[in-house]
């Protein structure tokens, strides 16, 4: 996840120098210029796909015969309740969108900022969560995954009512330092530990379909978090309410689903997984 901030603030940074592009200039040609830069990307991200080792549990499950041919439906046989978790908790990310995206319209529509202003508050918050996000996961392995995930949910919910607060002030000093408690803290305490704890949540053989299945379908929502938000926004300075009500829903969904989780902090990694170990097991 430090590999993913680093990329957000490599993508954020790129932008800024594009919005202070003409008018003109932006509609023609800048906006193509993120385009063209992802080509180093997608060689980069070829390189390290063909280059990644798989985990020993999978290898040995590998060795065993016991890889699953259709590894979908055994999953969602036996552990569509974790797949269901995982969607739930996931849709916690339309936060980041909202904030983002979202945020970045709202803040020189109404707020009347700059939009570079804007974008290099998020750079630095965003950058400094890959300090934080490695302590949250050390963390985790002490006192447990869901106590910190379900307290990054919670504030963060706060957190976002706070943010489109500090932008209808004007003040970029109150926007940073909301913008700092969101996402280099609070945020960090969910993007920090849902990388491994929805792996932990499924057993070697179904492990990746049960977290690819349960985290894409949750983001699906949050990709169009910025798109909802547009729709939900009403006239006025408290036109955001409505956008940062329809956060706390979502915030609340996946703090249902983390607290109904189980904790896998000091779950042995062979025994992770543990409805789908059970129905599998011989004899069963």
């Amino acid at each position: 996840m430090t590999g993913y901030a680093s990329g957000m603030v490599l993508a954020t940074l790129v932008f800024v120098p594009i919005t202070a592009l003409p008018k003109a200039d932006l509609m023609s040609w800048g906006w193509r210029v993120p385009f063209w830069c992802s080509i180093v990307v997608l060689a980069i991200a070829y390189w390290a796909r063909t280059h990644l080792e798989e985990t020993p549990v999978f290898e040995e499950t590998k060795d065993e015969g016991e890889v699953r041919k259709l590894p979908l439906g055994q999953v969602l046989r036996y552990q569509a309740a974790d797949v269901l978790r995982v969607l739930f908790m996931s849709i916690f990310s339309v936060m980041q969108t909202i904030f983002t995206v979202f945020g970045l319209s709202y803040a020189t529509t109404h707020g009347g900022l700059d939009k570079g202003a804007i974008l290099t508050i998020n750079a630095v918050t965003i950058g400094l969560s890959m300090l934080v996000m490695p302590a949250v996961a050390a963390l985790s392995d002490r006192i447990g995954r869901k106590p910190l995930m379900i307290t990054a949910m919670l504030g963060g919910t706060g957190a976002l009512f706070a943010y489109f607060w500090a932008l209808g002030t004007g003040s970029l000093v109150l926007v940073f330092i909301v913008s700092f408690a969101f996402m280099t803290v609070l945020y960090s305490g969910f993007n920090g530990i849902w990388p491994g704890f929805f792996a932990e949540l499924f057993a070697a053989p179904v492990r990746y379909s049960g977290m690819a299945l349960g985290n894409q379908l949750g983001l699906l929502v949050a990709g169009f978090g910025p798109m909802i938000g547009g729709l939900l926004m009403t006239s006025g300075p408290a036109g955001w309410v409505p956008v940062a009500i329809f956060g706390a829903v979502c915030a609340l969904a996946a703090v249902i689903a983390a607290v109904s989780s189980r904790e896998t902090a000091r779950t042995p990694i062979d025994e992770l997984g543990e409805p789908y170990l059970a129905a599998t097991k011989p004899g069963n």
